[in-house]
């Protein structure tokens, strides 16, 4: 999908992380693959191999692990995580236009990972100083939270997301649809960033 921006002074820059600013579902499922081998001291029932991205909430519905186990998978899938960082890549096209804004734009990293994880990944791929804001959202609608939290104007905002779901939450929270950017999952949105207009 193509997008042709104008971006000016008091427009406050939103951008998701998994899916969105990097790829991360081939780290995390390798890290759950690991995980769940470890817990289950076997290979991933094959059903598990047809998930694009594993949630615990995928594994939730499966007969095959109990609340224990699943427990177990987290906490052994979280402390793994960092050996699979090499699996990760950052959108180069998106985050080109945070070097383009850093400086002139608020920037906020908004996202629903954990804190530890996000942070690993942010230290990664060297990229967190160019973030004004990270917010690490543990409940419910992450957009209206953030809002709430950092007292911003809905209207402001410029989001990039790529879930669905999340797209309706920032929708819900007052952001305008021809505010929220889209970005698909092979990262090919083409983004174009127009000549700023005047502020009166």
């Amino acid at each position: 999908m193509k997008y042709s921006l104008e971006i000016i002074k008091t427009d406050v820059l939103v951008f998701d992380l998994d899916g969105t600013l990097l790829q991360t579902d081939r780290a995390n499922n390798l890290a759950y693959y690991d995980a769940i081998e470890k817990v289950i001291k076997s290979p991933p029932p094959p059903s598990i191999n047809r998930i694009k991205r594993i949630t615990l909430k995928d594994l939730e519905k499966i007969a095959l692990f109990s609340d224990l186990k699943l427990k177990e998978i987290k906490n052994l899938k979280d402390s793994s995580y960092f050996k699979y960082l090499e699996y990760t890549f950052l959108n180069h096209n998106l985050f080109d236009i945070v070097l383009q804004f850093y400086q002139k734009n608020q920037i906020i990293l908004l996202t629903n990972a954990s804190r530890n994880r996000a942070k690993l990944l942010l230290e990664y791929h060297r990229i967190e100083k160019y973030f004004s804001h990270t917010f690490y959202n543990e409940y419910g609608n992450k957009f209206l939270n953030c809002i709430e939290f950092l007292q911003l104007n809905a209207k402001d905002m410029l989001v990039f997301e790529n879930e669905k779901l999340q797209v309706e939450n920032a929708l819900c929270a007052g952001i305008t649809k021809d505010r929220i950017i889209q970005i698909g999952d092979d990262f090919s949105n083409e983004i174009q960033i127009k000549s700023k207009r005047r502020i009166c």
